[in-house]
């Protein structure tokens, strides 16, 4: 609401908004300026190996878990996973066992058959 005293001077509450409005478009310049200059640390994990079919290594990560997870295991997020040398269908999966824990835990899973176990 502008207001006036009569001579065309604008009055306390126009000021008040004036300054309140400057200071907010302050406010997000500074944040906008902060974020795109603060770099989050990025959390490296060695990359899994995807078949041929296309597939990101977040969707390869997913369903190595949910493999482990329907076998009756607890795996809350793939860590990594490693070919055995010896069969190239085995791979042996790291996982930390609960989402949002820190206890680690391996499993064996067979990529073909989707049987999985603890060595």
């Amino acid at each position: 609401m502008q207001t006036h005293d009569g001579d065309g001077h604008e009055g306390p509450s126009t000021s008040f908004a004036i300054v309140l409005v400057s200071l907010i478009v302050l406010l997000l310049v500074g944040i906008l300026i902060y974020t795109s200059t603060v770099q989050t640390p990025a959390v490296q994990r060695p990359a899994v190996q995807t078949p041929a079919s296309g597939m990101s290594d977040t969707e390869a990560r997913q369903m190595v878990g949910l493999a482990i997870n329907l076998n009756g295991f607890l795996c809350g997020e793939v860590l990594m996973v490693t070919p055995l040398k010896v069969s190239p269908d085995i791979v042996e999966v790291e996982c930390i066992e609960y989402r949002g824990g820190s206890e680690r835990v391996r499993y064996l899973l067979n990529a073909k058959t989707k049987v999985a176990w603890k060595p």
